[in-house]
């Protein structure tokens, strides 16, 4: 639903903070309070297909703000974004997604999974391994192998473990007021004023 999500991350840090250690940015977005003092990131670097017109956008800058800030506020643009998509995928079927799951590079982080629970105000559930494209490739290989009867089988033994996290209530109370008066309207604005 979101496209180069976490690359933003990479391109950040690579063009804008000039390499500065990851770990070092963490630290210093965690001490920045949650909506990044009024910074809101639209997460469009890669545009959807669907909407090759949008745009990304950088959102309440200040004299006050410093790189932790950016920082977290890319982080929450990217897990605000993903909220919109469970969202949307939610109306689309009808039903309540509750098994929520994490993998990929983003899910390396304790504070990226946890700020992303929050967002979403569901718990998620992180693998042993993030590298979800490998172990789709491992089950179907082990089906394959005979290993298992089936795809259903592999999957739920080779993805036991791993841990949950929970959202934490007041995080969550305050992510879900910045969606809505905060994010998605700049998100409805940026889109609107890419239109070709």
């Amino acid at each position: 639903m979101l496209n180069r999500g976490m690359w933003m991350v990479t391109w950040l840090q690579r063009e804008i903070l000039q390499g500065v250690d990851l770990e070092v940015l963490e630290r210093e977005a965690q001490n920045v309070p949650l909506g990044a003092e009024g910074i809101t990131v639209i997460p469009r670097w890669g545009a959807p297909v669907a909407t090759p017109h949008e745009r990304g956008a950088i959102l309440g800058f200040s004299e006050a703000h410093g790189r932790g800030h950016l920082y977290r506020a890319v982080i929450e643009g990217i897990c605000m974004d993903l909220r919109r998509g469970l969202e949307l995928l939610e109306r689309e079927s009808g039903r309540r997604l509750d098994d929520l799951r994490v993998g990929g590079g983003g899910a390396r982080s304790d504070w990226v999974v946890q700020t992303l629970a929050s967002v979403l105000n569901r718990p998620l559930r992180r693998g042993r391994t993030q590298e979800l494209s490998a172990l789709g490739a491992a089950v179907n290989a082990a089906v394959h192998a005979g290993w298992y009867p089936d795809h259903a089988a592999a999957a739920a033994a080779m993805t036991e473990g791993g841990q949950t996290t929970e959202p934490v209530p007041e995080d969550a109370a305050l992510y879900r007021s910045l969606y809505k008066e905060h994010f998605l309207p700049r998100l409805r604005a940026a889109g609107r004023a890419h239109r070709p």
